[in-house]
């Protein structure tokens, strides 16, 4: 076992006998370890308080108070409890070995002292504390993640039981009450009213559709988090020209919200590491989004540019924006301030957009201010040249 690179551990010596100071203080400098040294278990926890070590070599015959007595005073600590403590004592002395154990040391080296095997011993639970160290770093991190998963899953829950019943209801109150008027003899509803009727009932089906592909999307991208790496990324073959592709998107969207003139492209030509239809997606849903969020009238601009192998597409506009606090909490089915502004929608676009970058090893961001605007980059793997 080895310590970690870098590493500069703090040894505490305590032993009245100055010579066996001395001597385990020049073994342990000359393998490159800071130590510590004091005479008395008093002095030792005194030091203690002011500054942690990360090991303690405890002596355990000592005037004053014993190495037992010192031992319980450390494990009685919160903050000493994990310290590792290595008893010294006399290689005959097996019942103070025994009690030593039992209070919570370590292991124990005897004297006369063997260097190699003082090293020894003191790296093996320099290793073993940090080992433990970092399982608890993971375990407090798989925790945290867990924590926040069922926080999202409990969102989740609370914003489909809000959402998705208005944002179903919606078109297919449309649709029923359209079909069901141009059916009904009675009406003698005209042509040209049967085909504008006709149409109402098209864009609500749209709607419907759009808003059940979108949830299948979302909840397929969330089981690929806990896909393996391999059937999560798939093959890396895929390339596409976003000076092509993204010009057509970024025009079928604008003509979709009727503001073809607020568009303005600005996009060098590249190829992308992506999926052509996830590309597709990302920016279809970014640009609906600052459609949705800003008044007719104002620019929305799609600009791209070469950073070396990356690609940076960025989509600006200058609408209602977003605090920090409403970026964090982007999500399925969340939907900002709806009653004051009275948006249609599930709010899945942007989490959409932004699972989809992390699926082509992207980076997706948002930059936003509150009534200036939004500015959301997609950043991607790419290359100058045709693949």
């Amino acid at each position: 076992m080895s310590l970690a690179p870098g590493a500069n551990p703090v040894i505490l010596v305590v032993d009245d006998n100055p010579n066996n100071l001395n001597v385990l203080s020049d073994c342990l400098a000359r393998a490159g370890f800071a130590t510590l040294l004091k005479r008395s278990g008093e002095k030792a926890i005194e030091l203690i308080h002011r500054r942690l070590p990360d090991l303690i070599l405890l002596d355990i015959i000592m005037p004053g108070i014993d190495g037992f007595e010192t031992l319980k005073r450390l494990k009685a600590r919160e903050d000493t409890r994990a310290i590792p403590v290595i008893f010294m004592t006399a290689l005959t002395d097996t019942v103070d070995k025994v009690k030593g154990l039992e209070l919570g040391a370590v292991d124990y080296i005897t004297k006369p002292f063997h260097h190699d095997e003082v090293l020894a011993r003191v790296r093996t639970h320099l290793t073993l504390k940090r080992l433990q160290a970092d399982l608890v770093r993971q375990n407090q991190r798989l925790s945290e993640a867990l924590d926040r998963e069922r926080r999202l899953m409990e969102n989740l829950r609370l914003n489909l039981s809000i959402s998705l019943p208005h944002e179903l209801r919606t078109p297919l109150n449309a649709i029923l009450g359209f079909s069901g008027f141009a059916a009904d003899e009675r009406n003698g509803a005209r042509p040209e009213e049967i085909r504008r009727y006709a149409g109402m009932i098209h864009q609500s089906a749209l709607r419907l559709h759009r808003l059940v592909e979108n949830s299948l999307l979302y909840a397929n991208l969330r089981l690929l988090r806990f896909a393996s790496d391999q059937s999560r990324r798939g093959r890396k073959d895929n390339f596409v020209e976003v000076a092509d592709l993204a010009p057509a998107v970024a025009e079928q969207r604008a003509d979709a919200a009727g503001r073809r003139e607020d568009l303005t492209l600005d996009l060098t030509p590249a190829y992308i590491a992506a999926a052509p239809r996830n590309i597709e997606k990302i920016l279809g849903e970014v640009l609906d989004n600052a459609f949705k969020f800003s008044e007719p009238g104002t620019p929305v601009s799609v600009r791209g540019t070469l950073n070396g192998n990356l690609y940076m597409l960025g989509v600006t506009d200058h609408g209602r924006g977003m605090t920090a606090a409403q970026i964090d909490e982007i999500g399925a089915y969340v939907q900002f301030d709806r009653r004051r502004h009275e948006q249609q929608g599930t709010g899945m676009g942007l989490i959409i957009a932004q699972l989809l970058t992390r699926l082509e090893d992207g980076v997706f961001s948002i930059d936003s201010d509150p009534e200036r605007g939004t500015a959301i980059t997609i950043v991607l793997p790419c290359r100058v040249a045709s693949p």
